[in-house]
């Protein structure tokens, strides 16, 4: 049997490393335990990114700004949205964003991810939200709270946004593959609700999913 271990050894054979700007950040998320996205959800969202050609990006969870600079690089068309609220990462995602030039299509909003995905929904946000929604989502933040984020966008996106929720079987104690039992008690909240969000969302017909192992486990959404 195939093993994920085996299959990404391997990838790493035929598809090239990361290069410039981004493997220096890739390098400084390795150094000061950053969490970005893995390289085998790299390749998935850039092949998604180029095939389906979304215009409009919104991004939950900047981070050091190397996903946003990932898609925009992809996507050269693009405007990208992009929240963070861990404050001491937030200027170096923008000076990281100003050194790939990209700046003037990436917009960085600082604040906790449910609270400004209300003010967008208001229409309270120094930012305008595409008249039709967003094409295109990337949740990478808070894992306990994916299933709040799907209830937020909903009136943000549209029938054929495709959202990209990363980092959705695995956590600090353990996989979402695992018993609620075989996880730390302190955990045990966040494995429980991936695991309802994933159940909820793959049962409702609003929808068309697709879970994968790849880096941590993606999980795309299609809204119908």
């Amino acid at each position: 049997m195939i093993t994920a271990e085996r299959f990404e050894t391997y990838c790493e054979t035929i598809y090239p490393a990361e290069a410039g700007l981004l493997a220096e950040l890739e390098g400084y998320a390795a150094e000061n335990d950053v969490p970005i996205i893995r390289p085998a959800a790299r390749r998935y969202l850039r092949w998604l990114l180029r095939t389906i050609r979304p215009k409009s990006i919104l991004e939950l969870g900047t981070a050091i700004g190397f996903s946003a600079i990932l898609m925009a690089e992809a996507l050269p068309d693009a405007g990208i949205v992009t929240i963070e609220n861990y404050e001491k990462r937030i200027p170096i995602a923008r000076e990281n964003i100003s050194r790939a030039g990209v700046d003037g299509r990436i917009t960085l909003l600082e604040g906790d991810a449910e609270d400004l995905l209300k003010q967008l929904n208001g229409g309270s946000q120094n930012y305008h939200v595409p008249k039709e929604g967003f094409d295109f989502v990337f949740i990478d933040a808070a894992k306990a709270q994916y299933e709040r984020y799907l209830e937020l966008l909903m009136p943000l996106i549209h029938p054929g946004t495709v959202l990209v929720c990363d980092n959705v079987l695995a956590q600090d104690s353990g996989s979402i593959l695992d018993s609620h039992y075989a996880i730390e008690r302190r955990d045990r909240t966040i494995h429980d609700r991936m695991r309802h969000f994933l159940k909820q969302v793959t049962a409702d017909e609003r929808y068309v999913t697709d879970l994968s192992m790849a880096g941590d486990g993606i999980f795309t959404i299609t809204v119908m």
